[in-house]
């Protein structure tokens, strides 16, 4: 039987062809790419279809049936040009995209680190690995990882970001973390997963409760950081993307998980509704339901 390490090998080798092909295409191409295979795969309507659109019903229930189809197309092209995005991120060299990301009021940033550690906080925005990729060529932090299910893609996933993040910590690592952020250092985190109820509280997001970790305060006390919002969007005229970092916010952590868990899911939701279709609507993110509720998926 082959070894895992052989196993990566081998197929590294054989996305060669298609790394070429990604290295030798123009972006705005790239993007056009990525946009036709978000179309083709919203024909194929399993799971992650019904998934996408109900979280669209719940989360927008103001449109109708034609705005919210809309709406779930250019979720789903937004997706197929992250899909081409991932491979960018992995293959292209930093001569090709270090002008691709313009970051905004980096002075909250710059101005925090020189006393305390720092949370970007963030949302699951479909963009966040070709935008990590790019962050990368401005600043150094760590980022969360989850491992994926599938050991060939989290091995494969795990080989390309080793290659230009200096920091990985697994997502259960609160300990790493801490160092991390007591180290004056940043820590890349978004909050928005369902997890459970076990290190989590239920607070409004977009109107619907939703299991929400209370890490981010945990975290933010034990490590004595400062929490920047951090919200990054794909320009319409497929030039490249922004980042905007916000003031730290004050007051935070507070003596409660609910209000904390509360405010973060509204900033979240704030940011979100710039452009939500760069979100990803394919998570269960109501997974977890109070005592006594119906299912959604």
């Amino acid at each position: 039987m082959a070894s895992p390490h052989l196993k990566v090998r081998v197929c590294l080798l054989l996305l060669l062809p298609l790394q070429c092909l990604i290295r030798i295409t123009p972006y705005p191409t790239l993007l056009t790419l990525g946009r036709s295979l978000g179309t083709l795969l919203m024909q194929f309507k399993g799971k992650m279809y019904h998934t996408t659109l109900k979280n669209l019903q719940l989360c927008f229930p103001e449109l109708n049936k034609k705005q919210r189809q809309l709406l779930l197309k250019k979720t789903y092209q937004s997706l197929g040009m992250a899909v081409i995005e991932m491979l960018m991120s992995w293959w292209l060299p930093n001569k090709k995209i270090d002008t691709r990301l313009t970051v905004h009021n980096r002075t909250y940033l710059d101005q925090a680190l020189k006393t305390h550690g720092v949370i970007l906080l963030s949302p699951h925005f479909n963009t966040l690995e070709l935008v990590g990729r790019l962050l990368t060529l401005h600043v150094d932090f760590a980022v969360m990882y989850r491992p994926q299910k599938i050991s060939l893609l989290d091995k494969i996933i795990r080989h390309y970001r080793s290659r230009y993040y200096s920091h990985i910590i697994a997502r259960d690592d609160v300990r790493q973390m801490v160092k991390t952020l007591k180290n004056k250092q940043i820590v890349w985190y978004a909050p928005d997963g369902d997890h459970g109820l076990k290190y989590s509280v239920f607070a409004p997001f977009f109107g619907v409760p939703a299991a929400t970790l209370t890490a981010t305060s945990r975290i933010a006390r034990m490590g004595h950081a400062k929490v920047i919002p951090c919200y990054f969007y794909r320009r319409a005229d497929s030039t490249g993307y922004d980042l905007y970092l916000h003031p730290p916010l004050e007051d935070f952590p507070s003596a409660s998980p609910v209000a904390d868990a509360t405010r973060i899911n509204k900033l979240l939701e704030q940011a979100i509704r710039v452009h939500p279709e760069q979100y990803i609507w394919s998570y269960k993110r109501f997974k977890t339901r109070p005592a006594g509720e119906k299912r959604f998926y």
